[in-house]
């Protein structure tokens, strides 16, 4: 199941499709390996956005979920894919190696330099930036944002007050 994060619905949409996971792992027929694809979350994306999704996303596996599923814990795997060297690459470096430390303690797998080529119904393809190897990612859940855009909404205000030819709206203090 591939999300594309935009909206709030699209939050609610999340929330339950995580559930439907753990709903979905939970069912005597599913195989230990199954379980481990169903209960793999794959966040493409590491900037703030998606490194905060991450860790929230943690927080709800393991503070609330698991006191739901607790003999699905030991499946539950979430990874974090960047394509450039290291996640919150916009901040200083010492901010870099904190979110990634903390991630590595909390069982986030971080794969930098992996690029996102294609995405399939049961797994999503990447390459290496640094070998130019090709690896297949077994996953149910992949949540991915890409490129920025003004909502519609805000476009109509924005042409409202006369501030229509630009992509973002200016403010005062």
């Amino acid at each position: 199941m591939f999300i594309h994060k935009k909206e709030v619905e699209d939050e609610f949409r999340i929330r339950r499709s995580i559930i439907d996971c753990f709903e979905r792992a939970s069912l005597s027929s599913v195989s230990e390996d199954e379980k481990k694809r169903v209960l793999h979350f794959v966040v493409v994306g590491g900037g703030p956005t998606w490194v905060e999704f991450a860790a929230e996303l943690h927080d709800f596996l393991h503070e609330d979920l698991v006191k739901l599923y607790p003999d699905l814990e030991e499946y539950m795997t979430i990874t974090l894919l960047e394509a450039g060297d290291h996640i919150l690459s916009m901040f200083h470096k010492t901010i870099t190696d904190f979110a990634e430390e903390k991630f590595k303690r909390d069982g986030i797998n971080v794969k930098t330099g992996s690029m996102v080529v294609k995405v399939s119904d049961k797994s999503i393809s990447l390459k290496e930036r640094s070998t130019g190897e090709m690896k297949d990612l077994p996953y149910r859940m992949v949540v991915w944002s890409t490129g920025i855009g003004t909502l519609p909404v805000v476009m109509d205000f924005m042409k409202q007050i006369g501030q229509g030819n630009r992509r973002v709206m200016a403010t005062d203090e």
